[in-house]
């Protein structure tokens, strides 16, 4: 794995990042993206993290890499937020789902569906976990 990346302009980063996605890089996606965190303010690097993880949640050819790289940004934002955010942990349900392991994806759904805030969201957060109880990923609709 190369680390050709050291961006100053964190949206220079994730443009780059979003380009290796998209030609199937892994090892320079990472380096990429993980500039692009680390240009940000340390109150909005959580932010970034869950950011960053739905994309990579979100694009529509994600090899095994990109889910385990969705995953661990996921997991990052989760434990910055201390599992408040039901959104985050929302990203991480789904990035599991897409790694195919379902049994984490449904302990996350689970925890979404509880913190959820209004019927809307529960709604939301019940349909994706049947999709994970189910046995099936996440897929974001275009």
């Amino acid at each position: 794995a190369f680390d050709l990346v050291n961006w100053n302009d964190g949206q220079s980063a994730l443009a780059l990042a979003e380009a290796n996605v998209a030609i199937g890089d892994g090892s320079l996606t990472r380096s990429s993206f993980q500039s692009s965190i680390a240009s940000h303010p340390d109150e909005q690097k959580v932010i970034a993290y869950n950011n960053l993880a739905w994309y990579l949640v979100n694009v529509s050819d994600s090899t095994r890499p990109f889910q385990e790289l969705s995953v661990e940004f996921a997991l990052k934002a989760c434990e910055l937020s201390k599992w408040k955010n039901a959104g985050y942990v929302d990203t991480l349900a789904a990035a599991y789902s897409q790694l195919g392991d379902f049994e984490k994806a449904v302990k996350h759904g689970e925890t979404v569906v509880a913190q959820a805030t209004n019927d809307q969201a529960r709604s939301d957060a019940e349909a994706k976990l049947l999709l994970y109880r189910a046995g099936k990923p996440y897929q974001a609709t275009k």
